[in-house]
């Protein structure tokens, strides 16, 4: 009788589960997910987290360890996670972390660990101001932390280099993995469009016809420039469409700065910050929009531009490597420095019905290619890989 394999004990050191699906929280989730879903007859995963509620259905799944919190004046997140390590005995094939490491994590009893690292923060033409407590966490990884791990997770190509280079990492352990897409992002029927204007109106108060950004208020997102190149869409080419901005406001200074630029633009009611918007509604929302105007300065990815391809809306990009990556002459992509090139590539796309076919057409194929399946698998070999 043939002996079964002894499954292998995963766990997803993260508080993400705790979060909205957005971002990098977005990917360790459907991560995980894929794991249970697909690996349970040769994976065991366990999550570790802080103590307290969490009522995300992974969570409720799997086996949950949870991190004492203690209380002190300062630090406690680092205090509490060093006392976990050090107490912590539970034997483990490989610990993943989303995004950050911590002093100390070393100490686990586990054969390998992981980082979903997702990015570096900088790029040739952006550098992300970190707060404190974020850039000492990042001195720790590319100064300590870097050389207790055994792979790092990079979300594209481009991303990879972006890391090997910041970080000064050994890139025979830095590896690309894209992002998927959720399956119900898809490109809707004209019948399935004209039902969805109404609901949208009446729910959320989206009028067609509108551009589409979907990016949170952060500086890197480039929003001002967005906002500039609409003022001008609207001056110089007096176009119908209303800029919709999905994504949530951030950083305070920042989103103040938007909001006063926006009262003083003289399209103050054609410039609409969305409130939370309902995940099962995001499909509707992509494929109402004419296009999506990303002009962002630094991704490591940038899922809405797949989702926007998965939906057959037509993409405008900034021209850096990775939105080059990911898009792979799908979209059209802009100098996001300068607002007048942005408007004119917007109009164009806009304006001519041959070049938006072919962007759409380019588009949902190359959206294929990226799947949370693909992403769980590639990932599951790097667990499995024999040292």
């Amino acid at each position: 009788m043939k002996q079964e394999s002894k499954k292998l004990k995963i766990a997803f050191f993260s508080e993400d589960f705790s979060r909205q699906a957005k971002g990098t929280a977005l990917v360790v989730q459907q991560l995980a997910e894929q794991f249970i879903s697909n690996f349970s007859d040769r994976l065991e995963v366990t999550l570790i987290r802080k103590s307290g509620p969490c009522n995300h259905p992974i969570a409720r799944r799997i086996r949950n360890v949870e991190i004492r919190v203690y209380e002190t004046p300062i630090f406690a997140t680092l205090i509490s996670y060093f006392l976990f390590f050090i107490t912590e005995k539970e034997k483990f094939d490989a610990i993943i972390f989303n995004r950050n490491i911590y002093p100390g994590f070393w100490l686990l009893n586990s054969k390998k660990f992981i980082l979903l690292l997702h990015d570096a923060p900088e790029n040739p033409v952006y550098k992300i101001k970190m707060s404190l407590d974020i850039k000492l966490i990042d001195l720790f990884l590319k100064y300590v932390g870097q050389y207790f791990l055994d792979a790092v997770i990079a979300v594209s190509k481009s991303a990879r280099e972006e890391i090997i280079h910041y970080y000064c990492i050994d890139p025979n352990k830095v590896f690309s993995i894209y992002n998927g897409v959720a399956e119900n992002f898809r490109q809707f029927s004209q019948i399935e469009k004209e039902n969805k204007k109404e609901y949208l109106k009446n729910k959320y108060n989206l009028a067609t016809p509108y551009l589409l950004d979907v990016s949170r208020l952060d500086p890197h997102k480039n929003i001002e420039i967005l906002i500039d190149a609409f003022i001008l869409l609207k001056k110089n080419y007096k176009i119908p469409h209303s800029l919709v901005i999905i994504g949530g406001r951030h950083l305070f200074s920042y989103t103040a700065m938007i909001e006063k630029k926006i009262k003083e633009s003289g399209f103050e009611k054609e410039i609409f910050i969305a409130p939370y918007i309902e995940e099962e509604d995001m499909p509707a929302v992509y494929n109402l929009a004419d296009v999506l105007a990303y002009p962002s300065l630094l991704e490591g990815f940038g899922l809405p531009l797949v989702e926007a391809m998965r939906c057959g809306v037509p993409v405008i990009g900034s021209d850096i490597p990775v939105m080059a990556e990911i898009t792979n002459g799908a979209a059209v992509l802009a100098n996001p420095r300068d607002a007048r090139q942005l408007s004119e590539k917007i109009f164009e796309v806009l304006n001519d019905s041959n070049l938006r076919q072919r962007l759409i057409i380019r588009g949902l194929e190359r959206s294929r290619i990226f799947s949370w399946p693909n992403a769980a698998r590639e990932l599951f070999e790097i667990v499995c890989k024999k040292d």
